[in-house]
């Protein structure tokens, strides 16, 4: 469960809402998605100040596992090769989602989800228009380090099916 601020609880619970959010960006290059993860908000004078690529995204979901969106950018920054800003959607690239409300101070706002790229986004460029676009996909940190149901279980342990059958091995596996 997430912590929401008081005043934003009081513009939840009012009925004059004007919903908002914003899409964050660092370049891997000059901070670590730890360092992120740990600061209490997005303008923190410990971390670098983020590209807001709000502007750019649209269609987007998200989930804790996973956020997605489509980017059109007209002017070639985010380009891989040579945008000025490639490194802030390059591999690696650290991405925020915050919501709240028009009303509010961005401080009251609440992050959503944080994540990174993996791999390179692939960018398509549509002849009539001449407009490049990219769905990107951005991933949770959930995502980024397996569970611990995921992991082998130690030591050389061979696991027999449980349909009922008795079991052709008797090894039992010591987790302790």
């Amino acid at each position: 469960m997430r912590y929401i601020p008081a005043s934003f609880q009081d513009v939840l619970d009012s009925r004059r809402r004007r919903p908002a959010y914003k899409i964050y960006a660092w370049d891997p290059g000059t901070v670590t998605i730890s360092q992120i993860a740990s600061a209490t908000s997005n303008l923190n004078s410990s971390i670098p100040m983020p590209m807001d690529i709000t502007p750019y995204a649209s269609e987007i979901t998200w989930s804790d596992k996973q956020l997605s969106f489509t980017m059109v950018d007209p002017r070639n920054l985010f380009h891989p090769d040579t945008g000025a800003y490639r490194n802030y959607l390059g591999d690696g690239a650290i991405l925020r989602l915050v919501e709240g409300d028009e009303m509010l101070s961005e401080t009251d706002w609440v992050t959503s989800f944080t994540g990174q790229i993996h791999g390179q986004v692939g960018w398509k460029k549509a002849r009539n228009t001449g407009n490049v676009t990219a769905k990107v996909s951005v991933f949770g940190r959930a995502k980024l380090r397996p569970s611990s149901a995921a992991r082998s279980p130690p030591g050389n342990i061979r696991w027999a099916p449980t349909w009922g059958l008795p079991s052709m091995i008797s090894a039992r596996p010591s987790w302790g």
